[in-house]
């Protein structure tokens, strides 16, 4: 048997069914014999950062680890800024990247991957001899899995051709994972936490990404309603819970004026799967005087830009919860918390904020007009895929979990161009649920060829450009600080044209009624663009000033 066939076979008995990919000499053989097998569903990408982008939405959106491939060289390279956010946030990958003949420095498409892997803040697992491929593959798995990060594998030229010398057989990780079992923090720790609980009279718990499995939120509504709690989410999770009457919405930077208020009334934090870094706490100021307790499941979650806590509970999130919910139900422990004193009520996010008027010169629409037509239009369960700029508060502060809707950001290494990949990767991974991006013109343009891969797959994608002609958040800073902002001002092409170009559809709105009618009329079935005129005379300041603040 063939390496390659033997790796292909490999990924199989992963449970793999979908990659991501761009083929070369380095990677074309193992992909023919794995494609041949009729399993597997492939993703043709025009860029290999698409290829683990999209891999990070697949994977964020199912629950699976997310495959991407792609060749040697330039072929890994340029997949780095993808592997970085992937890895920031925490999501499952094997990445099949080929490489050149070890030691062979003078190969054209030559890069020490291991040097290359370090770089990104990822483990390369290589391939160095045909007895140890299949190790290699369920040691990337199995590390993808249990430590839920991207692992490049690394496969020379070497063993395109080689033979295994011995019998197939593997080992799935998954059973090596299921046989490590979960772990719950020590019975001192869960004492620890259920006294501060039993202190507490207004406990406020943030649900991260590292709690939204259905089983975990479940948990969380049990200990809420034990301890009469309400709920936050940090940016990752926002959605939870949202249709729970106890919902504050997100904490942090976007948080509503309402939740700000409670979180700072709070004497207890608990931070379930959430990391509790400076942006879900404000840098400290959003609750300084409440103590604080973390549930994570590994101690990288736990460190993570995260601030000081008051008691850490390491352990699986559903366990850990449960456990503490057990605690207090023994201890007899009753608490109204603050449920008697919250009344929830429908306001404008936007309120007591002067955020400027549209021009009479332009011919474009208020982004938050924009919001309220989509939070309006989009269907429950749908997948809201957000990217970040100047537009990225009204979205985050507009938009709602109603419905059971599931967001997913893309600026985990802060980066534009990220947010498309990752929707179309979310689309392939759920095809029956509606997905609709949203971000800006310049982000968008940075992989919109890729529209051309989810017309062919015939996903379910809304894509809706927030289209100022201009670098958004640059352009206002530049303004604020009395520079010129010219440099910032890039007209947009016609992407509902392109969108057309690649098989799609697509449509230019400019008003807040027009964009309205073309909501109404997407059958929320196919590849469709918006291109929406945004004023550059709307100034959200918790977009501009957040960092210019933070950083002095």
């Amino acid at each position: 048997m063939k390496i390659y066939a033997a790796l292909a076979q490999a990924f199989l008995d992963e449970e793999v069914d979908t990659i991501f990919s761009l083929m070369g000499d380095a990677n074309m053989y193992w992909m023919t014999s794995l494609l041949d097998s009729g399993k597997v569903t492939n993703v043709h990408v025009r860029h290999e950062n698409s290829a683990v982008a999209m891999a990070d939405g697949y994977a964020r959106s199912t629950g699976k680890v997310g495959v991407a491939t792609m060749t040697s060289g330039p072929g890994l390279t340029q997949a780095a800024t993808a592997i970085i956010g992937a890895k920031r946030y925490g999501v499952p990958m094997v990445l099949f990247a080929g490489d050149t003949i070890p030691g062979d420095a003078t190969a054209l498409q030559y890069i020490d991957h291991h040097a290359f892997a370090k770089m990104c803040d990822v483990h390369c697992e290589p391939v160095l001899t045909p007895g140890r491929a299949l190790d290699a593959v369920q040691t990337a798995f199995h590390r993808a899995r249990s430590l839920r990060e991207p692992v490049i594998l690394s496969v020379p030229m070497t063993m395109r051709h080689a033979e295994l010398p011995f019998e197939y057989e593997y080992v799935p990780s998954s059973l090596l994972v299921a046989r490590e079992g979960k772990t719950v923090p020590s019975n001192q720790s869960l004492d620890d936490a259920a006294g501060l609980i039993a202190s507490s009279r207004r406990p406020v718990i943030i649900v991260g990404q590292g709690a939204l499995a259905g089983e975990t939120l479940r948990a969380v509504e049990e200990l809420g309603d034990r301890i009469g709690a309400l709920y936050a989410t940090s940016l990752l999770a926002k959605g939870a819970l949202a249709d729970s009457p106890w919902s504050l919405g997100v904490a942090g930077t976007f948080s509503l004026p309402e939740t700000e208020h409670v979180l700072r009334e709070s004497d207890l934090v608990i931070g379930v799967g959430a990391s509790l870094n400076k942006y879900t706490r404000q840098e400290g100021y959003l609750f300084p005087n409440a103590r604080t307790i973390q549930i994570v499941d590994r101690p990288a979650a736990a460190m993570a830009h995260s601030l000081p806590v008051t008691c850490y509970l390491q352990g699986d999130a559903t366990l850990t919860v449960q456990a503490l919910a057990a605690l207090l139900t023994e201890g007899d422990y009753e608490n109204d918390g603050g449920r008697k004193a919250f009344k929830p009520r429908e306001y404008d996010p936007f309120e007591n904020n002067d955020l400027g008027t549209v021009g009479p010169e332009e011919e474009a629409m208020d982004p938050r007009d924009l919001v309220a037509a989509v939070e309006a239009a989009i269907p429950d369960g749908a997948i809201v895929v957000a990217g970040a700029g100047h537009f990225w508060s009204f979205t985050n502060k507009g938009l709602t979990g109603r419905g059971g809707r599931r967001f997913l950001c893309s600026l985990g290494f802060g980066s534009i161009g990220q947010t498309l990949p990752i929707a179309i990767g979310a689309a392939v991974g759920n095809p029956d649920l509606p997905v609709v991006m949203i971000d800006g013109d310049t982000g968008v343009l940075v992989h919109l060829l890729e529209l051309d891969g989810a017309v062919r797959h015939r996903l379910k994608l809304l894509s809706i450009v927030m289209d100022d002609d201009a670098m958004g958040a640059e352009l206002h800073k530049l303004r604020m600080h009395g520079e010129t902002p010219d440099a910032a001002l890039i007209p947009t092409p016609d992407l509902a044209k392109i969108t057309e170009g690649l098989g799609g559809s697509g449509a230019v709105v400019r008003s807040a009624d027009e964009l309205a009618k073309e909501l109404a009329s997407y059958d929320w079935n196919t590849v469709h663009l918006i291109d929406a005129k945004m004023s550059q005379s709307i100034v959200d300041v918790t977009s501009v000033q957040a960092n210019e603040i933070k950083r002095g």
